[in-house]
């Protein structure tokens, strides 16, 4: 008979890390490239840059996970400090400047795959 390993903690939080982290980043694609591609095909490359401050926000957050998100199957903690970046974009200037709990809803996934990954690169 040949031994069978056994699935170790460590296996399945890297299983569910990178399971979450690619539904997270499939979900948020699937939400913001749409609009984006919409405001690029309408305004031009400009959108990038001279949009409101929440439409900023959004787009170099989105930007920011997707770089984090790529490196994460190379670099874990890199990748975890850039998502952990992109998490704070995120969250810190509709909470500080609006009080929109909102932000919470795409910042707690981020913070949550940045932590993932940090006790990844520990273990």
């Amino acid at each position: 008979m040949e031994n069978q390993k056994t699935k170790t903690p460590r296996s399945k939080l890297f299983l569910f890390t990178y399971i979450f982290s690619t539904i997270i980043f499939l979900f948020y694609s699937l939400s913001y490239l749409p609009k984006l591609v919409g405001d690029i095909m309408d305004e031009g490359f400009s959108t990038l840059y001279s949009n409101t401050w929440e439409v900023l926000v959004m787009t170099w957050t989105y930007f920011t996970f997707t770089v984090g998100f790529a490196l994460s199957w190379f670099k874990k903690f890199v990748a975890a400090i850039i998502i952990l970046f992109a998490a704070v974009l995120q969250m810190a200037p509709f909470l500080i400047i609006d009080a929109n709990f909102g932000s919470l809803i795409f910042g707690l996934p981020l913070l949550t795959i940045g932590i993932l990954l940090l006790v990844l690169h520990k273990s």
